[in-house]
C-alpha cells in the first residue's frame, strides 16, 4: 500500500525536444498506477498537450495481467529547450504486494524541433516491492518495537515449547 514515485527523463544528450511517447508494461499484481503527471516544462503555456492511456491485458508469455502505459506530449510551435538533465512525466505508483516486476519501456521516441528521432530505443527496469516492516535484531515477535513481549517470547521459545524466532536462533 505504500506509495511512491518513477520520473521519466530525457539526460543531456537530448537537447531539444518537439514531441516524445513513451510505452512502458509491468505486472500490475505487483504495483498499480495512481496518476500521471507531466514536467511543468510539458504543461507550461501554448498549445502543448499531454496525454496518457492505460490498458490491462493477459501476457502471452507469464499468463499474468500487465498493464500497459502510452504517454507522451508535444509543443506547437515552439520546442523544449533542453540543457542537462530534463523530467519528462511523474508516475504515481503504488505497491499492491511484495514481488519484483520488470517494467519494459518500449519505443522510447523523442523527436526534435524537426520531428527528426534523436533517441528511439528500449530498456527495461526492474522494480522489487519489499514489506514494509523490518525485523532486527531482538524483535522475537515481529512486532517492530522491542518491548517486554520479545523476551516473554524467547523464555517461551526456550522453556516451554513455544515456536522459534524467525530467523530461527538455531
Amino acid at each position: 500500500g505504500s506509495t511512491f514515485t518513477l520520473t521519466l527523463a530525457l539526460d543531456s544528450a537530448v537537447r531539444n525536444a518537439r514531441f516524445f511517447n513513451v510505452h512502458i508494461s509491468f505486472d500490475t499484481t505487483v504495483i498499480g498506477v495512481d496518476s500521471i503527471v507531466p514536467s511543468p516544462e510539458w504543461n507550461n503555456g501554448g498549445p502543448n498537450f499531454f496525454f496518457w492511456k492505460d490498458t490491462t491485458a493477459v501476457d502471452s508469455v507469464s499468463h499474468l495481467p500487465v498493464w500497459y502505459i502510452d504517454l507522451g506530449a508535444a509543443y506547437y510551435g515552439a520546442v523544449y529547450h533542453i540543457d542537462g538533465y530534463a523530467p519528462l512525466a511523474t508516475l504515481w505508483l503504488t505497491a499492491k504486494q511484495p514481488g519484483a516486476t520488470v517494467a519494459y519501456f518500449h519505443s522510447q521516441i523523442v523527436l526534435d524541433a524537426n520531428s527528426v528521432p534523436v533517441l528511439h530505443e528500449v530498456g527495461n527496469a526492474i522494480v522489487f516491492v519489499c514489506p514494509t516492516q523490518m525485523a532486527f535484531f531482538g524483535d522475537f515477535d515481529h512486532t517492530g518495537n522491542l518491548d517486554i513481549a520479545d523476551l516473554t517470547y524467547l523464555i517461551a521459545f526456550l522453556y516451554l515449547s513455544g515456536p522459534p524466532p524467525e530467523p530461527s536462533l538455531l
